[in-house]
């Protein structure tokens, strides 16, 4: 999904929980949630919210897609193998597993579920109070293959784990309109979720379940796609939408609090993403994290068809959009272009004709062909300058190219093996050490 947040967060907070409980033995992990904790449900259902293909599942055992949204394991996967148990918990609704597989963990999520029955209307997803449908019949088959007295034990003793909630928000509240919004303010829609969420752990804690970590929401308005949306605010952080995350995960933690000393014999946890979340956007470095928002310039020179220079750097400045950062890695080549004119006039080769420049950017291109300068390019003006100056003077020349078509990707971006391939063949490079 694409509201997940990175499930090694939460990985995070459940390891904290499994130090709490290293005193008690967890015989297994049941999980419900949505897509930070399914490990393949959706694969079984009709739904465009699946995980199916590459590159989901390229560092999994195998490089295979399992229907995990992520590039490996999930969280659960590596709190089970902390507690001693399988390395990975299955879907209930793979066919690959019975309940022999079962017994020592499962999952019942389905990615773009929520708390709201109507969040898994949007994607035609599994909704909650189906997955605890689900869990009955778990239950009755496990007392089957495990006989009454051992299942119960571990119906107690197990682990169960809830993670959901962003998508309430992200996928029903703020984006369906005439929704759940022309029902409840935010506030009301926050209150109806808690008391969803209450009513669930109860009918977990009816059915047996003595040992619950419940995860709350990460900082939304910070994931991905509301950044990239948000092109209005510079594509920061949606600040109202963390804000209703911090609303939320006080009232989730209240109602932790009142459960623990309603329920008799329960240990409730609130696992909360969020402070972790924030402390990496803020400061990935700390962390072994390259990714700093900083794009990176990317260029080749050919000379007929052999490559002569090339470059690859990071920026040195944060860009506002894309464009911008086309357009500062756009000034670098133009400064090599220069000095590349300069040596090879050096060395006797006629210079004198426009030099072409492939750029698969065309904002870049108008801006570079526009003498008006406006709000877009207030943070480039010395860049624009620069390259519209050696445009006029006859010294470049820009052609629109497509992204299919970039010999400069390879030089910005990961790539596939085939289009990595096909442009290591158009450079003409050779390895130096062949295998």
């Amino acid at each position: 999904m694409a509201h997940m947040y990175i499930n090694w967060f939460l990985l995070t907070q459940c390891l904290i929980l499994v130090a709490r409980t290293t005193d008690a033995k967890v015989p297994a992990i049941i999980v419900f949630g949505d897509s930070s904790v399914d490990a393949g449900n959706n694969d079984a259902i009709p739904t465009i919210a699946r995980s199916n293909f590459a590159p989901y599942g390229r560092d999994f055992p195998g490089g295979r897609p399992t229907g995990r949204f992520s590039n490996g394991r999930i969280a659960t996967d590596f709190v089970s193998e902390a507690f001693g148990l399988k390395p990975t918990i299955p879907a209930y609704l793979d066919p690959a597993y019975n309940i022999s597989d079962f017994a020592t963990g499962v999952t019942f999520a389905s990615a773009g579920t929520g708390y709201d029955n109507a969040t898994s209307n949007v994607l035609s997803v599994i909704p909650l109070w189906k997955e605890l449908v689900f869990y009955k019949e778990y239950q009755r088959k496990l007392r089957t293959f495990l006989g009454e007295t051992q299942a119960s034990q571990t119906i107690s003793e197990a682990l169960y784990m809830i993670s959901m909630g962003t998508n309430d928000f992200l996928e029903n509240y703020y984006s369906i309109p005439g929704g759940r919004q022309s029902r409840f303010t935010v506030t009301q829609y926050e209150n109806f979720l808690i008391g969803i969420a209450g009513n669930f752990i109860k009918d977990l804690y009816g059915l047996g379940a003595r040992k619950i970590s419940v995860g709350g929401l990460p900082p939304m308005g910070c994931l991905p796609l509301e950044r990239a949306t948000n092109v209005a605010g510079g594509n920061a952080c949606v600040e109202r939408y963390n804000n209703v995350a911090l609303e939320f995960n006080d009232k989730m933690k209240k109602l932790i609090t009142s459960l623990n000393k309603d329920l008799p014999g329960i240990k409730l946890v609130f696992s909360n993403p969020y402070y972790i979340f924030m402390y990496l956007v803020k400061r990935p470095s700390e962390f072994g994290d390259p990714t700093d928002r900083r794009s990176t310039t990317g260029y080749c020179f050919l000379l007929g068809d052999s490559l002569i220079s090339w470059r690859s750097k990071k920026q040195s400045v944060v860009a506002r959009s894309s464009t911008e950062a086309e357009y500062r890695a756009l000034a670098d080549t133009t400064a090599e272009l220069l000095w590349l004119r300069w040596l090879l006039q050096d060395l006797g080769i006629d210079c004198s004709t426009a030099v072409p420049i492939h750029c698969d950017n065309r904002s870049a291109i108008q801006i570079a062909h526009n003498d008006v300068f406006h709000e877009r390019t207030k943070h480039i003006e010395i860049d624009c300058h620069f390259v519209r100056h050696h445009l006029l003077q006859g010294t470049l020349q820009l052609r629109s190219v497509s992204s299919q078509d970039q010999l400069a990707d390879i030089f910005t971006k990961p790539m596939p093996p085939g289009r990595f391939r096909d442009l290591i063949s158009k450079l003409k490079l050779v390895s130096v050490h062949p295998t």
